[in-house]
């Protein structure tokens, strides 16, 4: 699941629940027209919700040079090489406090498990 928030508010439109009435980092309320009743959706832990009412999305997307993917909409970023062969390959970033760890395994051994293809 991806986009959590708009995965839920789909699923509530099919319902009858068509109104968004509120929503926040961790839930959305939304509203039937025709009952009037409201349904809440929320999650332990947030992240539905990011920049105050942009949708998280968590779909890796193309990066921008040196990294070749990125995750930017939500309330943290990550970046990731393609090649695992050496040198910064993954980054967390922080993007409230601008603090990030980023990982650089130096001997990195992996086996592909569709075709057992190893790192050399």
């Amino acid at each position: 699941m991806s986009k959590p928030a708009t995965d839920m508010r789909l699923l509530r439109a099919a319902e009858g629940f068509t109104e968004v009435v509120a929503r926040g980092n961790a839930y959305i309320i939304t509203k039937n027209p025709m009952t009037g009743k409201c349904a809440y959706d929320g999650q332990v832990g947030g992240g539905w919700h990011y920049n105050g009412d942009q949708e998280t999305d968590t779909a890796w997307q193309t990066g921008t040079a040196p990294w070749n993917y990125q995750m930017v909409k939500a309330q943290y970023n990550l970046f990731a090489l393609s090649n695992l062969a050496n040198g910064q390959v993954l980054k967390w970033l922080d993007s409230s406090s601008g603090h990030s760890v980023t990982f650089q395994p130096m001997a990195l051994q992996w086996t592909n498990a569709l075709d057992q293809i190893q790192q050399r």
